[in-house]
């Protein structure tokens, strides 16, 4: 062979080892948290995590808990990790790219600015019902409390209802 090919075949090798080193080493970046749920939904180490349709990160692995819980283990890319919020809610959902794959889904909550930390450990929700009812909860207790003010302070202004617009009742 030619020295110039042997040359060239060894900054071949040397720049795809460097490259692989490289990807290698900014896969570890990034913070790492725990997700823990009742269930793990057949998610797999190397499934994406999604936060308004974009990768933010990957499931890294999996623990059984002897609790019977499953412990998910994930990884946010250093780009994305300052946007995740300390108290978004996790869900197991299918992955919208691949069918048949599972992903988690980060659903951030509007107002909140402390991000997520190293070492954390979340609770995560089962899936869509669950964050629908807690959601459909929340919005029921929102009106309730509205109802319950209007009711318990009537404006002095306004007739009485039961009385149909007539003088008020001794």
């Amino acid at each position: 062979m030619n020295r110039d090919v042997l040359v060239g075949i060894l900054l071949v090798a040397v720049s795809a080892s460097l490259l692989t080193g490289m990807l290698i080493h900014e896969r570890r970046r990034g913070v790492r948290f725990e997700v823990e749920f009742d269930d793990g939904g057949n998610l797999k180490s190397g499934d994406c995590v999604y936060m308004q349709g974009v990768d933010v990160g990957e499931v890294v692995d999996m623990d059984l808990l002897l609790s019977r819980k499953v412990r998910v283990h994930v990884r946010l890319t250093d780009r994305f990790s300052a946007l995740v919020p300390a108290d978004s809610t996790f869900l197991i959902v299918n992955d919208k790219f691949i069918f048949g794959k599972k992903a988690l889904l980060v659903v951030a909550p509007p107002s909140s600015r402390t991000p997520i930390c190293e070492g954390q450990v979340v609770k995560g929700t089962e899936g869509y019902q669950d964050l629908i009812l807690q959601k459909g909860t929340q919005k029921v207790r929102a009106v309730w409390k509205k109802l319950r003010g209007w009711v318990a302070s009537p404006d002095p202004s306004e007739p009485d209802p039961d009385n149909h617009g007539g003088p008020e009742k001794p």
